[in-house]
Protein backbone atom coordinates (compact mmCIF):
# COMPACT_ATOMS: atom_id res chain seq x y z
CA UNK A 1 0.00 0.00 0.00
CA UNK A 2 1.30 3.58 -1.55
CA UNK A 3 1.31 6.22 1.55
CA UNK A 4 -1.30 8.12 -0.62
CA UNK A 5 -3.58 5.57 -0.62
CA UNK A 6 -2.87 4.86 2.83
CA UNK A 7 -3.52 8.72 3.27
CA UNK A 8 -6.60 8.66 1.36
CA UNK A 9 -8.09 5.55 3.57
CA UNK A 10 -7.02 7.14 6.36
CA UNK A 11 -9.05 10.20 5.10
CA UNK A 12 -11.79 8.45 4.27
CA UNK A 13 -12.38 6.68 8.03
CA UNK A 14 -11.69 10.23 8.82
CA UNK A 15 -14.30 11.21 7.06
CA UNK A 16 -17.07 8.53 8.04
CA UNK A 17 -16.55 8.83 12.36
CA UNK A 18 -16.56 12.69 11.72
CA UNK A 19 -19.52 13.13 9.74
CA UNK A 20 -21.07 10.19 11.76
CA UNK A 21 -20.56 11.81 15.15
CA UNK A 22 -21.86 15.23 13.72
CA UNK A 23 -25.13 13.66 12.33
CA UNK A 24 -25.41 10.17 14.11
CA UNK A 25 -28.96 10.27 12.78
CA UNK A 26 -27.78 9.94 9.31
CA UNK A 27 -26.46 6.81 9.55
CA UNK A 28 -29.45 5.40 11.84
CA UNK A 29 -30.63 1.91 11.54
CA UNK A 30 -34.11 2.64 11.36
CA UNK A 31 -35.61 -0.88 12.15
CA UNK A 32 -36.30 -1.15 15.73
CA UNK A 33 -34.77 -2.82 18.28
CA UNK A 34 -35.69 -6.20 18.73
CA UNK A 35 -37.87 -6.49 22.23
CA UNK A 36 -36.21 -8.45 24.89
CA UNK A 37 -38.07 -11.92 26.23
CA UNK A 38 -37.79 -12.65 29.91
CA UNK A 39 -35.20 -15.47 30.51
CA UNK A 40 -36.74 -19.03 29.27
CA UNK A 41 -39.67 -17.24 27.25
CA UNK A 42 -39.32 -18.23 23.86
CA UNK A 43 -40.54 -15.48 21.22
CA UNK A 44 -43.58 -16.60 19.48
CA UNK A 45 -43.11 -17.32 15.64
CA UNK A 46 -43.82 -14.97 13.08
CA UNK A 47 -47.24 -15.13 11.31
CA UNK A 48 -47.31 -13.95 8.13
CA UNK A 49 -50.56 -13.29 5.89
CA UNK A 50 -50.13 -13.46 1.97
CA UNK A 51 -51.70 -10.46 0.53
CA UNK A 52 -53.19 -10.58 -2.53
CA UNK A 53 -51.54 -8.75 -5.67
CA UNK A 54 -53.59 -6.32 -6.89
CA UNK A 55 -53.76 -6.80 -10.75
CA UNK A 56 -53.34 -2.89 -11.96
CA UNK A 57 -50.34 -1.87 -9.72
CA UNK A 58 -47.60 -1.61 -11.32
CA UNK A 59 -44.76 -3.85 -10.10
CA UNK A 60 -41.34 -2.40 -9.15
CA UNK A 61 -38.78 -1.59 -11.77
CA UNK A 62 -35.16 -3.91 -10.98
CA UNK A 63 -33.10 -0.43 -12.11
CA UNK A 64 -31.64 1.16 -9.83
CA UNK A 65 -33.99 3.69 -7.68
CA UNK A 66 -34.95 7.05 -8.60
CA UNK A 67 -31.50 9.78 -7.30
CA UNK A 68 -32.51 12.13 -4.65
CA UNK A 69 -34.10 15.40 -5.53
CA UNK A 70 -30.85 17.43 -4.94
CA UNK A 71 -28.40 14.75 -6.44
CA UNK A 72 -27.71 16.59 -9.52
CA UNK A 73 -27.04 20.00 -7.57
CA UNK A 74 -24.46 17.42 -5.35
CA UNK A 75 -23.10 16.64 -7.82
CA UNK A 76 -22.09 20.20 -9.15
CA UNK A 77 -21.48 21.36 -5.76
CA UNK A 78 -18.71 18.33 -5.80
CA UNK A 79 -17.57 18.83 -9.42
CA UNK A 80 -16.81 22.67 -8.10
CA UNK A 81 -14.65 21.51 -4.82
CA UNK A 82 -11.45 23.24 -5.48
CA UNK A 83 -8.80 20.36 -6.72
CA UNK A 84 -5.99 22.13 -5.66
CA UNK A 85 -4.82 22.46 -2.20
CA UNK A 86 -5.65 25.24 -0.03
CA UNK A 87 -2.59 26.53 1.74
CA UNK A 88 -5.07 27.23 4.89
CA UNK A 89 -5.65 24.12 5.09
CA UNK A 90 -6.26 23.50 8.98
CA UNK A 91 -5.07 19.67 8.16
CA UNK A 92 -2.17 20.32 5.32
CA UNK A 93 -1.88 20.16 1.84
CA UNK A 94 -1.63 16.97 1.36
CA UNK A 95 -4.22 15.43 3.68
CA UNK A 96 -6.82 18.20 2.21
CA UNK A 97 -6.37 16.71 -1.40
CA UNK A 98 -7.02 13.26 0.45
CA UNK A 99 -9.96 14.78 2.56
CA UNK A 100 -11.51 15.81 -0.75
CA UNK A 101 -11.37 12.33 -2.55
CA UNK A 102 -13.03 11.40 0.62
CA UNK A 103 -15.54 13.30 0.68
CA UNK A 104 -16.61 12.86 -3.14
CA UNK A 105 -16.47 9.19 -2.24
CA UNK A 106 -18.68 9.67 0.47
CA UNK A 107 -21.03 11.35 -1.02
CA UNK A 108 -20.67 8.73 -4.27
CA UNK A 109 -21.66 6.15 -1.73
CA UNK A 110 -24.73 7.52 -0.61
CA UNK A 111 -26.08 8.67 -4.20
CA UNK A 112 -25.17 11.97 -4.14
CA UNK A 113 -28.01 12.67 -1.11
CA UNK A 114 -27.20 15.53 0.70
CA UNK A 115 -26.55 15.38 4.66
CA UNK A 116 -26.37 18.65 6.44
CA UNK A 117 -29.63 19.59 4.24
CA UNK A 118 -33.18 18.66 3.04
CA UNK A 119 -35.45 20.71 -0.10
CA UNK A 120 -36.23 22.95 2.88
CA UNK A 121 -32.93 24.23 4.30
CA UNK A 122 -30.96 22.65 7.19
CA UNK A 123 -31.41 19.51 8.95
CA UNK A 124 -31.64 19.69 12.96
CA UNK A 125 -27.73 17.87 12.48
CA UNK A 126 -27.20 20.88 9.93
CA UNK A 127 -27.94 23.37 11.94
CA UNK A 128 -26.02 21.73 15.00
CA UNK A 129 -23.19 21.23 12.81
CA UNK A 130 -23.02 24.73 11.95
CA UNK A 131 -23.38 26.11 14.98
CA UNK A 132 -20.52 24.03 16.27
CA UNK A 133 -18.22 25.44 13.25
CA UNK A 134 -19.05 28.99 13.37
CA UNK A 135 -17.59 28.38 17.62
CA UNK A 136 -14.69 26.36 15.83
CA UNK A 137 -11.78 29.11 17.03
CA UNK A 138 -12.75 28.47 20.98
CA UNK A 139 -11.08 25.21 19.92
CA UNK A 140 -8.41 26.91 18.41
CA UNK A 141 -9.44 26.23 14.58
CA UNK A 142 -9.10 28.43 11.72
CA UNK A 143 -11.76 27.66 9.48
CA UNK A 144 -11.53 31.12 8.05
CA UNK A 145 -11.16 29.83 4.24
CA UNK A 146 -15.22 28.20 4.56
CA UNK A 147 -17.68 30.79 3.31
CA UNK A 148 -19.71 28.62 6.10
CA UNK A 149 -23.91 28.94 4.46
CA UNK A 150 -25.58 32.00 6.48
CA UNK A 151 -29.34 31.30 7.85
CA UNK A 152 -31.96 31.04 6.70
CA UNK A 153 -30.42 29.63 3.54
CA UNK A 154 -32.04 29.52 0.23
CA UNK A 155 -33.99 27.36 -1.01
CA UNK A 156 -32.60 26.57 -3.92
CA UNK A 157 -30.82 23.17 -5.14
CA UNK A 158 -27.52 24.97 -5.85
CA UNK A 159 -27.58 27.06 -2.90
CA UNK A 160 -28.26 24.18 -0.48
CA UNK A 161 -26.18 21.47 -2.31
CA UNK A 162 -23.43 24.02 -1.95
CA UNK A 163 -24.26 24.43 1.76
CA UNK A 164 -24.17 20.62 2.14
CA UNK A 165 -20.60 20.19 0.69
CA UNK A 166 -18.97 23.38 2.50
CA UNK A 167 -20.50 21.94 5.81
CA UNK A 168 -18.83 18.49 4.96
CA UNK A 169 -15.16 20.53 4.13
CA UNK A 170 -15.44 22.24 7.09
CA UNK A 171 -16.47 19.45 9.52
CA UNK A 172 -13.45 17.47 8.15
CA UNK A 173 -10.80 20.49 7.87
Amino acid sequence: MTMRSLSTSCCAAALAAALALAAPAAFADPSPAPASLPQGAQAAPAITTPTPEKADAPSPSPTTPPAPPLAAAMQSALDAMPIQDFKTSPIGAGDWRAAMEAIRAFYAARANAPLWVDDKGLTPAGASALARLRRADEDGLDLSAFALPKEPLVATQEALAQADVVLSEAVVA
